[in-house]
Protein backbone atom coordinates (compact mmCIF):
# COMPACT_ATOMS: atom_id res chain seq x y z
CA UNK A 1 0.00 0.00 0.00
CA UNK A 2 1.09 2.94 -1.13
CA UNK A 3 2.24 6.27 1.95
CA UNK A 4 0.45 8.99 1.93
CA UNK A 5 4.04 10.67 0.86
CA UNK A 6 4.16 8.53 -2.02
CA UNK A 7 0.83 9.34 -3.18
CA UNK A 8 1.44 12.97 -3.07
CA UNK A 9 4.41 12.70 -4.98
CA UNK A 10 2.77 11.07 -7.84
CA UNK A 11 0.13 13.63 -7.76
CA UNK A 12 2.98 16.71 -7.62
CA UNK A 13 4.57 14.76 -10.64
CA UNK A 14 1.65 14.55 -12.18
CA UNK A 15 0.54 18.27 -12.03
CA UNK A 16 3.86 18.93 -13.33
CA UNK A 17 3.43 17.46 -16.14
CA UNK A 18 0.21 18.77 -16.71
CA UNK A 19 1.69 21.89 -16.83
CA UNK A 20 4.08 21.58 -19.09
CA UNK A 21 1.92 19.95 -21.54
CA UNK A 22 -0.68 23.17 -21.25
CA UNK A 23 2.60 25.39 -21.06
CA UNK A 24 3.60 24.23 -23.87
CA UNK A 25 -0.02 24.79 -25.71
CA UNK A 26 -1.26 27.96 -24.37
CA UNK A 27 2.27 29.83 -22.99
CA UNK A 28 3.21 30.18 -19.80
CA UNK A 29 1.44 33.24 -18.69
CA UNK A 30 -2.17 31.28 -19.57
CA UNK A 31 -4.31 31.75 -16.14
CA UNK A 32 -4.76 27.76 -16.49
CA UNK A 33 -0.78 27.01 -16.26
CA UNK A 34 -0.59 29.73 -13.55
CA UNK A 35 -3.43 27.65 -11.87
CA UNK A 36 -1.93 24.65 -11.96
CA UNK A 37 0.78 26.36 -10.44
CA UNK A 38 -0.36 27.52 -7.62
CA UNK A 39 -1.62 23.66 -7.36
CA UNK A 40 1.75 22.36 -7.24
CA UNK A 41 2.67 24.69 -4.72
CA UNK A 42 -0.34 23.84 -2.17
CA UNK A 43 0.77 19.76 -3.12
CA UNK A 44 4.58 21.12 -2.27
CA UNK A 45 3.88 22.60 0.98
CA UNK A 46 1.45 20.02 2.16
CA UNK A 47 4.62 16.89 1.19
CA UNK A 48 7.47 19.16 3.19
CA UNK A 49 4.75 18.97 6.07
CA UNK A 50 4.45 15.36 6.16
CA UNK A 51 8.50 14.73 5.45
CA UNK A 52 9.14 17.41 9.15
CA UNK A 53 6.14 15.45 10.57
CA UNK A 54 7.65 11.84 9.75
CA UNK A 55 11.58 13.04 10.54
CA UNK A 56 10.06 14.72 13.84
CA UNK A 57 7.93 11.46 14.54
CA UNK A 58 11.27 9.35 13.67
CA UNK A 59 13.99 11.06 15.74
CA UNK A 60 11.93 11.21 18.62
CA UNK A 61 11.96 7.33 18.73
Amino acid sequence: MASKIDILVEKIEKLREDMHNLAGRKGISSPEVLTISQQIDVELNHYYRLINITRNVCSDN
